[in-house]
């Protein structure tokens, strides 16, 4: 006979989802993101809600912004915010004054009732430029690009 003892297995009381663009043109207007925190069993978590965005793996220079969330809340980070944090990055490390890299996205969902927190995150970046797509019915070429500054 085995008298082994494990550990119980806890789960995560809620899942935080984060929807939110992979790259964002800075020309484009705000990043505008959702979070959505649900219970296993499908009810809405309600509490407190938490974005960084950090454009710097090293010196994390970032911007974090406070939301209430009842099972979803939407969240956006205007151009000039994005702008901003992205020229601070540039200048710890070179003088190019270029807006565009890499961003992490970090959300955080604090439950009301218990203070339980749950984190997601997501990479992103910024581009200087927005491609559209768009078909060419006058052709038979099929799709075609063009550069959005």
């Amino acid at each position: 006979m085995c008298n082994a003892l494990f550990p119980p297995i806890v789960l995560p009381r809620f899942e935080v989802l984060l929807s939110t663009p992979v790259h964002h043109s800075i020309t484009s207007g705000p990043m505008v993101g959702t979070v959505t925190a649900k219970y296993t069993y499908g009810m809405s978590v309600k509490g407190t809600l938490s974005v960084t965005v950090t454009a710097n793996h090293r010196r994390k220079n970032s911007i974090t912004k406070l939301f209430e969330i009842n099972g979803e809340s939407k969240f956006s980070f205007s151009s000039l915010e994005l702008k901003e944090l992205m020229m601070n990055r540039q200048r710890a490390h070179d003088s190019d004054s270029s807006v565009t890299g890499p961003l992490d996205i970090n959300v955080s969902v604090k439950e009301a009732l218990t203070g339980f927190e749950q984190k997601h995150f997501a990479d992103g970046s910024i581009e200087s430029h927005q491609l559209s797509f768009f078909k060419d019915i006058s052709t038979s070429m099929g799709l075609f690009c063009q550069m959005v500054q």
